[in-house]
């Protein structure tokens, strides 16, 4: 399926696609986030109802300049299913965003994005700025004891109240590339170390992405928030975007967010 917004984007390998700017994905007065992809992952919002104002309140989940208002509170969540299960296999990720508030209510991480098994196995895959020093990508395991970023970037290419388009895409089993706005800025390799501070060793364990859908926030309840507005949000599976196919789709949207 394409999009009404942005038909230069890819959709080889797309499996969940949000745009609040596409009247398809948006429906006035439902909790649904309608998937565009095709493959029906469509996700549950938690507070309030879809809908338009200037303010973009609890009521009105979508502002009136076509983006996803997140207040600190909201949460879009899409139900485990194969196309999340992806294993050690290729993914890519990628979204655009606009923070507006680094630390909401003084917490450390503020988390735009997760797909995370819940069980007593945890283990998946978040996004989150921390502290105002780094925005990471990490892979998490419960059974391992600690959270190792596999790519960070320092935090301070990043404006607040300003747009700007993040991805991340696993090369192999182990090799991650992050990008922003069109340009990639590290590859990093996953491997054993001691990188949060809670020691530990890599296992096959680690390297496992599968499970629940969370935009916006947090899995676990704990308060790791996102505060800003989101544009499109894009998952790829068994698909390792090249950095000119993130650059297309960087280039595809970015007169949309001023960029």
């Amino acid at each position: 399926m394409g999009f009404s917004h942005n038909p230069n984007v890819l959709n080889d390998g797309l499996v969940m696609a949000f745009d609040p700017a596409d009247f398809k994905s948006m429906v006035s007065g439902s909790t649904t986030v309608n998937d565009l992809s095709g493959n029906l992952n469509s996700g549950s919002l938690n507070d309030g109802k879809i809908g338009k104002d200037a303010a973009g309140s609890a009521t009105a989940f979508v502002s009136s300049s076509g983006a996803f208002h997140f207040d600190g509170t909201d949460t879009i969540t899409v139900s485990d299913g194969a196309d999340f299960t992806f294993g050690t296999e290729p993914f890519s990720i990628e979204m655009w965003l606009k923070f507006t508030d680094f630390s909401p209510g003084g917490d450390v991480w503020n988390t735009p994005f997760q797909i995370y098994r819940v069980e007593s196995d945890r283990h998946g895959f978040f996004v989150f700025y921390n502290n105002g020093a780094t925005f990471e990508w990490r892979l998490e395991s419960s059974a391992n004891g600690f959270y190792p970023p596999i790519v960070d970037m320092s935090a301070a290419g990043i404006t607040l109240h300003k747009w700007h388009h993040l991805a991340v895409s696993r090369q192999s089993e182990t090799v991650f590339k992050q990008y922003m706005d069109g340009k990639l800025l590290q590859t990093s390799t996953a491997g054993n170390g001691d990188n949060a501070g809670r020691g530990g060793t890599y296992s096959t364990n680690w390297l496992l992405i599968d499970g629940t859908v969370f935009v916006g926030n947090y899995a676990t309840g704990d308060p790791h928030e996102f505060q800003g507005e989101m544009g499109p949000v894009r998952v790829y599976k068994g698909k390792a975007l090249s950095d000119e196919q993130i650059r297309q789709n960087f280039e595809s949207q970015r007169t949309r967010f001023g960029v």
